[in-house]
């Protein structure tokens, strides 16, 4: 078996805040979709505790994730994705590539 080639994804960034109704907003240099993933089967499939344990939460229980797989393989069925999000009772992952800036802007109270 020959070795798998990875996807280059091209460079990016995002910013994801918070707006007055309590709404995450998600902005992309690409132009690319936050698309939530929480209610299809195959979320269930990604280990968030395991993505998720050497990770500090930028807000309350949301974590922002890069991974070099996860939104390669979401963009072969969709290609303006750009993140994903999953939502558990013990946290909200953001899931980004991992060629990916991502930036969390403070909600202003």
């Amino acid at each position: 078996m020959g070795k798998l080639k990875k996807i280059a994804t091209p460079e990016y960034s995002v910013r994801i805040s918070r707006d007055a109704d309590k709404k995450l907003t998600f902005e992309s240099s690409n132009g690319g979709d936050l698309v939530n993933i929480t209610d299809e089967a195959r979320s269930f499939l990604i280990p968030l505790r395991d993505l998720i344990k050497d990770q500090k939460p930028v807000f309350k229980n949301l974590y922002i994730v890069k991974h070099p797989d996860i939104v390669v393989l979401a963009r072969k069925e969709a290609p303006y994705v750009d993140a994903l999000f999953i939502h558990r009772p013990y946290a909200r992952v953001v899931i980004v590539a991992d060629s990916c800036t991502s930036e969390w802007i403070d909600p202003i109270v």
